[in-house]
Order: structure tokens, then sequence, then C-alpha cells
């Protein structure tokens, strides 16, 4: 009996010991060991007089997987990312999970190349498919790195600054890794500022939508328009959208000024119509965190009743990262909007996902081809080809094509000869105002003489 009473009285006393220094999900170290673990990796190089790289890795969009598939399967995503992590670490480093998606790893007498060459081990290999049945979950991840003893001396300190360094890297679209900088501290402060200022705009009606137009290749007709969000703050002037639309998704308020876009844009497409107006599209972006909106299709056919107009007048453009994370939820999604009329475009074709396993298998109408590869027509074969290949994929599948970022006479020639079906860019307008789009569409002037080669 005593030896048993001993024999349990260890075993509790080492369950409670790996629990205060052991993450119970994972069992890799926990924040409170890691910090520990790290302040001791210091100290021995220090002494050494070698280099320690010390870096943050937090997983893109886990939120996202969590609320679509359950935290069950969050769960076992984080076992197996911990295994993958420890598999592809050397015996001298840390690896520790420092928060719910987010890790600790220190590479003691690593320097920076060496930092980023592990760290694309790692992100490689998190970006292997893991197969939870019945779903199959992509996933990407972003990295900060900082370096001892150039961006610090102490714990503290360099986990703030890899960790400054990880959210700029999940700033930038994620999937990447992103070295400290000084001016990255700079950048925070000016986050700060611009998340402050962000909540309460679109009480303040510092929000605005512009319009670009969307025309036929061969005839330079005005089909639809392209609805694009501007805020102009009345201390900070007119922020760029690549630098409040990231800070709208990280704090949730893109969910308010997305259902405020998508309201005033069908509303604008009705006055359009009530002044005789023959646009046939309106166009309008979700970002990945409003499709994964619970109440995102009620909204959209609510405002599209209220209006009286019907679906097809209105096409939802989708990054392809919608799909990271389930892409079967997504595509379910897609097909609830898909059966009710709503047109539905990939923006940025080619740039981001590109699973053609799972683009079959979408109802979309049409594929966006990104500004970069358009640049190219003309001066690079590659962008050439990749435009053609893009074209050839849609037709193909029965989809229309439409290329932005269309600056030169030449590019809307390569692409009217490749069979593009419509046209966006600064060579036939930018965005503008609602009146000055009005006009513009009721000139319907050709971007040049006559009409060129029929689209295919």
């Amino acid at each position: 009996m005593l030896v048993r009473d001993i024999q349990g009285r260890k075993q509790a006393e080492s369950r409670l010991e790996s629990l205060a220094y052991y993450d119970p999900l994972t069992d890799l170290p926990n924040r409170t060991n890691s910090n520990s673990l790290l302040e001791q990796a210091l100290r021995t190089t220090h002494r050494q007089e070698q280099p320690l790289a010390c870096l943050v890795l937090g997983l893109d969009r886990f939120k996202a997987i969590n609320g679509s598939i359950g935290y069950e399967t969050g769960d076992a995503v984080l076992r197996e990312v911990a295994q993958r992590l420890k598999q592809c670490l050397r015996e001298n480093d840390l690896v520790g999970r420092i928060g719910s998606d987010e890790f600790l790893v220190a590479l003691p007498g690593a320097d920076a190349t060496e930092a980023a060459q592990l760290c694309a081990r790692l992100q490689e290999s998190l970006r292997e498919p893991l197969p939870l049945s019945p779903h199959t979950i992509h996933l990407t991840s972003s990295t900060g790195i900082a370096l001892f003893p150039v961006d610090g001396t102490d714990r503290e300190v360099l986990m703030r600054k890899a960790a400054t360094a990880m959210y700029q890297a999940k700033r930038m679209g994620g999937d990447r890794l992103h070295f400290f900088t000084a001016s990255l501290e700079q950048q925070v402060v000016l986050q700060v500022r611009l998340a402050k200022a962000l909540y309460g705009a679109l009480d303040r009606e510092e929000m605005r939508l512009l319009y670009q137009p969307q025309v036929d290749a061969r005839t330079g007709e005005v089909l639809g328009a392209e609805a694009l969000l501007r805020w102009n703050h009345h201390a900070l002037g007119n922020v760029s959208p690549q630098e409040f639309i990231p800070i709208a998704e990280n704090t949730g308020l893109i969910l308010p000024i997305g259902q405020w876009v998508l309201h005033e844009a069908i509303q604008q497409l009705k006055r359009w119509q009530n002044t005789g107006l023959a646009i046939r599209t309106m166009a309008v972006n979700l970002s990945a965190v409003q499709f994964r909106q619970r109440n995102l299709a009620d909204l959209v056919l609510g405002y599209l009743e209220e209006t009286g107009l019907t679906g097809s007048r209105l096409e939802l453009e989708l990054t392809e990262s919608v799909l990271i994370g389930d892409p079967e939820a997504a595509i379910a999604a897609m097909d609830r909007f898909s059966s009710a009329g709503i047109q539905l475009s990939i923006d940025d074709f080619g740039t981001g996902y590109s699973s053609l396993s799972y683009l079959k298998r979408l109802r979309v109408n049409k594929l966006k081809i990104d500004a970069s590869f358009v640049r190219g027509l003309g001066s690079s074969q590659q962008d050439t080809s990749i435009v053609q290949a893009i074209i050839n994929l849609a037709k193909d599948l029965q989809m229309e094509t439409i290329a932005e970022g269309v600056e030169e006479e030449s590019q809307l020639e390569a692409l009217r000869q490749m069979g593009c079906d419509q046209i966006q860019g600064y060579y036939f307008a930018k965005p503008m105002p609602a009146e000055a789009f009005e006009a513009f569409a009721r000139s319907q002037l050709p971007p040049s003489q006559g009409p060129g080669p029929e689209s295919c």
C-alpha cells in the first residue's frame, strides 16, 4: 500500500510539473518555460560570443479554421504543426508554443542567412496539406526574425521585435518571413494610430466609393463597374487601402465596413438603373474575413431584395485565399451565392492558392488576370505565356476573363489578340465618383479607333 501511495504521489507530481512547464496540447514548452529556455540560450551564446536567431511563427488565418471546422480539428492541426516544427529543427534548437497559434523558435549560433534558410524549410513543411478526415487543411505561416545581439540582448526585446516582424509579414499577405528593422517600430506606431482612427470612420462619413469601368475588350462598351473603397481621414488625409484594409481585417472592422460597401454599391447600381444607365454588373471585393461571415449570404440577398435587383447584377470578387483553411466550406458558400444567380470572380488569379483541383469545382463566372502579369505583356515572354494560359483555361471551363491594370495600348492589343473578354485599367479610366462614372459610361467612347479582333 505504501509503495502504491508513493508511486501515485510521484505520478501526480510529475503530471503537475508537466502542466507547469509544457503545453498539454502539443507537448511543447509552454510560454513560461519557453521564456526561461530562451534566457538560458541567450546566456550561453553571450558567453560563447555566438549569434542567435529568435523567430516568432504564427499560423495564417487559423481562427477561420476553428470558426468554420471546429476546435477539435483546430487542436489536431496544432498538434501536427508542432510535430512538423520539431522535425525541421536541429538538436540544440528551441521550439515552444507561446500563444493560441504562435510558436517561438530559437536558433543558437544561427546568423541571418542560416535563420532565413531554416525558416524557409519550416514554412515549406507547413504548406504540405494536412489530411484530417473528413477535411484536408491547407496552411501557411508568417514568421518574424530578430537577431542577437544586433536587435537586442535580452529575451523580452528579442521576442517583441520578432513578433513585430511577424505581424508585418501577416500584413504583407502572409506565407512569408520578415526580419525586424528599425523602421518597423515606426510603422507599428502608425498602425496603432490608424487602427484608432478607423473606429468611427463610417459614422464620421469619411468612407466613400469610387467606381472603375469594366469594358468590353473588343468594342470599348462599358459593361460593369468595380466599387473601390477609399478613406479620407479628417487629420491623416487620404489613407491607402493597402494600409487600412489589413487593419480593418485584424480588428474585425472589415465586417461593418464591408456591409456598408455592399449596401452602398448595390444602391448605386439601382440609382443608375433608375436613370436609364445600362450597367450590366456591379463588382464588389470580399475579403476572406468577410467571406467567412456566417450571415453574409443573407445580408447580400437582403440588399438585393431591398432594391429589386436580380442576383445576376452583382459580382462578388474573391481572392484565392478564401480556399485556404477549409476549401470544402468555401465551395459550399460559393455554391449558395451562385444558386441565387450572383456572379462570382476570382481576383488576382495566379498569384495565390491556384489549386486547379478546386477551381474545376467552383461555380465561378470570371477569372481576373492580375495587373502584375499584364504589366509584363510585350516585354516578358513568361508573363505573356501566363496570361495566355489563364485565358485558355477560362475558355475551357466556360468562364470569362477580365484583365486589370491595363495602362497601355500595346497591352490592350495583346489582350485582344489573346481573346480576353473584358478590360479594366487607367488606359480607359481611373476610379471615379458615381456622377463622373455615369458621364463616362454614357459617352461610350471606344478606347481606340474601331473594334479589335473578335474575342473567341
